[in-house]
C-alpha cells in the first residue's frame, strides 16, 4: 500500500508539474521521480511485476517530462534512464499478454530514442536514431488504422519523425528512400487526423509532411525537385492556415518562415 501511495503521489506531482510553464514546473517533476523511485524500493521485477513495471513506465513518462524541459546534458541523461525504465518495463508486459500496455511503451521507447538521438551530435546521436525505429514498428503489429485509429496514428507520426530525422542524416538513395517512407508515415497520420475534429494535430502533421518535402526537393533536382518543392508548398500554405485561424501564433510563424523559404528555393529551381 505504501508504495501504490507514492506511486499516486508521483502521478499527482506529475500532472501538476506538466500544467506549470517552462521550468516552474521541473521541482514538482522532480519530486515525482523521487516518488516513483521510492515506490520501487519495496516493489520488485520478481514478487510484484506488475505493479513494478507499472512504476517502471510512470518513472520513464516523468523523466522524459523533464527531459523536455532540461537542455544539454541534464535533458540527455533523464532520456537516456527513461529509456531504461521502458525497456524495464518491456521486461514483464508482453505482445501476446498485454497487448496495448506493450504497444504504447514500445512507442514511448521509441519516442525517447528518437528525442535523443536529435539532440546527440555524431555516432552516438545515430545509434538512438536507429534504435527508434524497431520499437515503433513494433507498435504498429498492435495498433491498426481500423481498430485504434489515435493510437496508430500518433505512433506513425513518430515513425515519420525518425525516417526524417535519419533521412537528413543520410546521403544518396538511401536518404532519399528513408524521406519517401516518412512522406508515407505522414500521409497516413493525415487519414486520421481532421482538420475539423482535431485542427492542431491535423495542421501540425502537414507542417511535418512540408518538412520532409522541403528537404526532397533540396536533394533532388530538376523538374522532380519542383514537384518536392510544391508538395512541400501546398502542405505548409494549409497548415499555416489553420494556425492563423486557431491564434496559433507560435506555430504560425514556424510554418511561415518554412513556407518563404520553399518559395524562395521554388523561384530559384525554376531560373535554373
Amino acid at each position: 500500500e505504501w508504495a501504490m501511495t507514492q506511486n499516486n503521489l508521483g502521478n499527482l506531482l506529475q500532472v501538476h508539474g506538466e500544467r506549470l510553464t517552462n521550468r516552474e514546473g521541473i521541482p514538482f517533476l522532480a519530486e515525482a521521480e523521487a516518488a516513483f523511485r521510492a515506490a520501487l524500493h519495496v516493489q520488485s521485477e520478481v514478487s510484484t511485476p506488475v505493479p513494478w513495471s507499472m512504476t517502471q513506465n510512470n518513472l520513464a513518462l516523468v523523466l522524459s517530462a523533464q527531459a523536455e524541459l532540461l537542455p544539454g546534458k541534464d535533458g540527455a541523461s533523464k532520456l537516456t534512464q527513461a529509456i531504461t525504465a521502458y525497456r524495464a518495463a518491456l521486461r514483464v508486459y508482453s505482445e501476446a499478454e498485454t497487448p496495448n500496455l506493450w504497444a504504447k511503451t514500445q512507442n514511448a521507447l521509441g519516442a525517447a530514442h528518437r528525442t535523443l538521438g536529435e539532440r546527440l551530435a555524431g555516432s552516438g546521436g545515430w545509434t538512438h536514431l536507429l534504435q527508434a525505429l524497431p520499437p515503433l514498428r513494433a507498435a504498429l503489429r498492435v495498433y491498426s488504422e481500423t481498430e485504434s485509429p489515435a493510437l496508430w496514428a500518433m505512433t506513425q507520426n513518430n515513425l515519420g519523425n525518425v525516417l526524417t530525422a535519419q533521412g537528413e542524416r543520410i546521403a544518396g538513395s538511401l536518404g532519399e528512400a528513408r524521406l519517401t517512407e516518412a512522406v508515407t508515415a505522414f500521409r497516413a497520420v493525415l487519414r486520421v487526423y481532421s482538420e475539423v475534429e482535431d485542427p492542431t494535430g491535423w495542421a501540425m502533421a502537414q507542417n511535418n509532411l512540408g518538412s520532409v518535402y522541403s528537404i526532397l526537393g533540396e536533394r533532388t533536382t530538376g523538374s522532380k525537385s519542383i514537384v518536392n518543392l510544391t508538395e512541400a508548398q501546398t502542405a505548409y500554405r494549409v497548415a499555416l492556415r489553420v494556425f492563423l485561424q486557431h491564434g496559433d501564433s507560435k506555430y504560425a510563424q514556424v510554418v511561415d518562415e518554412n513556407l518563404i523559404l520553399v518559395e524562395q528555393l521554388i523561384e530559384a529551381r525554376k531560373v535554373d
